[in-house]
């Protein structure tokens, strides 16, 4: 009896462990989800106006879309212009002087 009784013991240290550990990893993978949901945003202010930073990419999303929506793009550098009033925007490293507007 004495036998059982360790037996059971043991497997329910076991137990107890594996609970333990499977705790941990959840409280890590929490962390992890909590610090990739943080909200980024970006305005420019200029002239008394304000835009997003989004709606910059939107529109630069469409236009690319619009113009060639075949191509994938890898890369994509954006020059924005206040003084201008337009952000011109490079895909895949191919530079032709691509413009959108910009509307504060």
């Amino acid at each position: 009896m004495a036998a059982k009784k360790n037996a059971s013991e043991k497997a329910g240290a076991e137990v107890k462990a594996a609970e333990e550990k499977t705790a941990a990893k959840t409280s890590k993978s929490s962390q992890k989800k909590e610090t990739a949901a943080a909200t980024e945003n970006v305005f420019i202010e200029y002239a008394n106006g304000q835009i997003d930073i989004k709606n910059i990419l939107a529109d630069i999303r469409a236009a690319q879309s619009a113009e060639d929506g075949n191509t994938p793009v890898k890369t994509l550098d954006v020059y924005i212009k206040p003084e201008e009033k337009a952000a011109y925007y490079v895909v895949n490293g191919v530079s032709e002087g691509k413009k959108v507007d910009l509307y504060f």
